[in-house]
């Protein structure tokens, strides 16, 4: 299939899959202060 022709629904039908658009994947991940050298490096 050429990337122009990809269209999210019809892969969706032809392999029988099931999208899960509103999961929050990241639910049990706890918040962590950032280190001061990676403060420094983005900033």
């Amino acid at each position: 299939m050429a990337y122009s022709d990809f269209n999210l629904k019809k892969i969706v039908k032809q392999f029988e899959l099931t999208l899960k658009e509103n999961q929050d994947l990241f639910a049990d991940i706890l918040e962590v202060e950032f280190s001061e050298i990676l403060k420094v490096s983005l900033f």
